[in-house]
């Protein structure tokens, strides 16, 4: 409890510095998004491509037996996972020189009951098989962004999770997300029906979104 209280106190500090008091009141009250359901077959992942400093980068994945140890930019998200690893949640993290520069959470089927991602899985109709996992909260930090580094992160975090005996994996991303649409695009994720999310202070709800009115993406 202390420490999501503490997340959401960094979520709101950091939302102000970056956007102003405006936009981070905002930002925890209420929320409104058209979520676009994805997912992705791992056996047909193509080969990776890496940025030119690769060997700067390394991927670590995280759990209640391998906690953090490299450095967070943001306070916000080093709070969140130490929450998320409390829930039974799992993560990769991408590193380069001692700190995290993008990190991504899933869950699998054995996930822990009432966790909280179980109302996502319901929205949007996906029932994890064994060898099936739902990821989610993907962020690359501010400095690290550009140069595909988003794009060879979730690659990499894809070929890890086959390698693991996956076969599949499902998500979903904000419709009005320009840069996560592409990245999904381009690694070739199908995509679901749309579901509109709302966010209320810490209550939350969907509605499915007929196609015909659903953004042109």
């Amino acid at each position: 409890m202390i420490g999501a209280v503490k997340m959401r106190y960094y979520q709101f500090r950091e939302q102000w510095q970056s956007s102003g008091f405006l936009s981070a009141v905002k930002f925890a009250v209420y929320r409104c998004e058209e979520a676009v359901p994805v997912e992705k077959r791992l056996d047909l992942l193509k080969p990776l491509q890496p940025p030119p400093d690769a060997d700067e980068l390394e991927l670590v994945e995280l759990s209640r037996e391998n906690p953090p140890t490299a450095h967070y930019p943001l306070q916000s998200r080093r709070e969140k996972a130490f929450v998320n690893l409390a829930k039974g949640y799992r993560a990769f993290a991408l590193v380069r020189n001692g700190t995290v520069i993008a990190d991504l959470w899933y869950v699998t089927s054995e996930r822990p009951a009432g966790s909280g991602i179980e109302r996502y899985l319901q929205w949007f109709d996906i029932q994890l098989g064994r060898d099936e996992a739902y990821m989610f909260d993907m962020h690359v930090f501010p400095d690290a962004r550009g140069k595909a580094l988003a794009t060879f992160f979730l690659a990499s975090v894809l070929h890890a999770m086959r390698e693991s005996g996956f076969g599949k994996v499902y998500g979903y991303f904000d419709a009005h997300n320009f840069p996560a649409l592409w990245v999904h695009r381009l690694l070739g994720y199908q995509e679901r029906p749309r579901v509109l999310v709302r966010k209320l202070f810490v209550h939350e709800s969907a509605r499915s979104i007929p196609e015909r009115a659903a953004s042109s993406g």
